[in-house]
């Protein structure tokens, strides 16, 4: 039985504590083999290759080695991470403490399976629309506000 096509393994968790933020330059190193597997399975778009991975095309489509290997080591050499999301983790740890986040994936199992993922959706997009910082009390009452409008 033939094996699977290498995988880029782009997904993977991230433990972090408030005020972390991430940088990997894993995009620079994640095999071409793999990223073309993906383009071809529709997976991994060509535009998103590029700026994504650094992936450079030749003229008739295919994937150019020899470019993209000196593209992804000329963006290495630059210092600059290839990928952060800094920008929005420190916005979100603005508004939700790491403790907070944990409650409310623990209240909302308190709460019917048809509603969980809804409430939980509708808790955070308020509390990030507001922009304040989340405590307990303010979380118990904006999670009861938002499940009676479920229900």
């Amino acid at each position: 039985m033939p094996s699977d096509p290498p995988r880029s393994n782009a997904w993977h968790e991230l433990n972090a504590k408030r005020g972390n933020c991430a940088h990997t330059l894993t995009s620079a190193t994640t095999p071409i083999k793999a990223l073309a597997v993906e383009i071809d399975e529709g997976m991994l778009s060509k535009d998103r290759a590029a700026d994504v991975f650094g992936i450079v095309f030749a003229a008739d489509g295919s994937i150019d080695a020899q470019a993209t290997a000196a593209a992804r080591q000329g963006r290495a050499g630059t210092g600059q991470p290839m990928f952060s999301f800094c920008d929005e983790r420190h916005r979100q740890d603005q508004v939700w403490p790491t403790e907070l986040r944990r409650k409310l994936a623990s209240r909302a199992l308190d709460f019917d399976l048809r509603n969980r993922s809804k409430l939980v959706g509708y808790v955070h997009r308020r509390m990030m629309d507001q922009g304040r910082l989340v405590d307990e009390a303010l979380l118990e009452d904006v999670i009861g506000q938002e499940y009676a409008g479920l229900v």
